[in-house]
C-alpha cells in the first residue's frame, strides 16, 4: 500500500472512530426506550384509558387539530367529535379539510366540525388562520398540534426557514401566541403537542446559512 493509500486509511479509521457512538450508548437508548415501550400502541391507549374514570364528555369544548389530514391528526378529531366536542380542523389545502369534515361529520353524526385551510410551514397562513378564526369564534378550549413533517434533505420555505422546524415553530409557538386571548377566554385553555422520536434520525440542517444572513 502506498504513502497516500496508508495516510487515507488512516484518515478514515479517525473519522470512523470519532463519530463512533459509546457502548454505552446503545445500551441506554435500549433500556429508556423499553421502559416506555409498553406506553405505545393500543396496548398503550387501553392502559391509559382505564384511569381516566369514564367516558369523555367534550360537550361545550371547542377544540382546533392541526394536521387532521394525517392518520393521526384524523383519529383525534374524530374522537373529539365523538365527544361531543366543536371540532376545528386544518390541513394544508381547503379541499382536503372539507372533505375530511364531511367524512367525519358522516362517521360520527356531529354537524359541529369546521374545515380550515392552514399550512403551518408559512408563517403568513398560520396568521391568516388566526386571524379569521379570531374574527368568527370567541373562544377556543384545546389547540393539538399533531401535524409532523419528516423531510429527508434539507428544504427551506418562504420564509427562509427549514420547512419541519417552520412547521414546528408555527403550530407551537406563532399559532398559540395569536390565539392566547381565545384560549384564556374560558378559565384557560389546553395546548397538547404530539411529538416524534423519528426527529432526531435525521442528518439535515435546520436553517440555512443563506437565509440567518439575510436577516436584519
Amino acid at each position: 500500500m502506498g504513502a497516500a493509500q496508508s495516510s487515507a486509511a488512516a484518515s478514515a479509521s479517525e473519522e470512523e472512530t470519532a463519530v463512533a457512538p459509546p457502548v454505552w450508548a446503545d445500551a441506554l437508548t435500549a433500556t429508556a426506550f423499553a421502559s416506555v415501550a409498553k406506553d405505545f400502541g393500543r396496548s398503550g391507549f387501553e392502559r391509559a384509558r382505564r384511569k381516566w374514570g369514564g367516558e369523555l364528555d367534550c360537550t361545550g369544548k371547542r377544540c382546533l387539530v392541526l394536521g387532521a389530514e394525517a392518520p393521526l391528526g384524523r383519529a383525534i378529531a374524530d374522537g373529539l367529535a365523538r365527544c361531543g366536542a366543536a371540532v376545528h380542523l386544518t390541513c394544508p389545502d381547503l379541499a382536503t379539510a372539507n372533505a375530511l369534515r364531511n367524512e367525519l361529520v358522516g362517521a360520527t353524526g356531529n354537524e359541529e366540525i369546521h374545515a380550515h385551510q392552514c399550512d403551518l410551514r408559512r408563517f403568513r397562513s398560520i396568521r391568516e388562520l388566526a386571524s379569521s378564526f379570531a374574527i368568527e369564534f370567541a373562544s377556543l378550549d384545546v389547540l393539538i398540534h399533531s401535524a409532523d413533517l419528516l423531510p429527508l434533505e434539507h428544504r427551506a420555505g418562504e420564509d427562509g426557514v427549514e420547512e419541519a422546524l417552520a412547521l414546528m415553530l408555527g403550530g407551537s409557538f406563532l399559532l398559540p401566541a395569536l390565539l392566547l386571548p381565545h384560549l384564556a377566554a374560558n378559565d384557560g385553555g389546553q395546548i397538547i403537542h404530539v411529538g416524534s422520536p423519528e426527529f432526531p434520525m435525521v442528518d439535515a440542517p435546520l436553517i440555512s446559512l443563506a437565509a440567518v444572513q439575510q436577516q436584519p
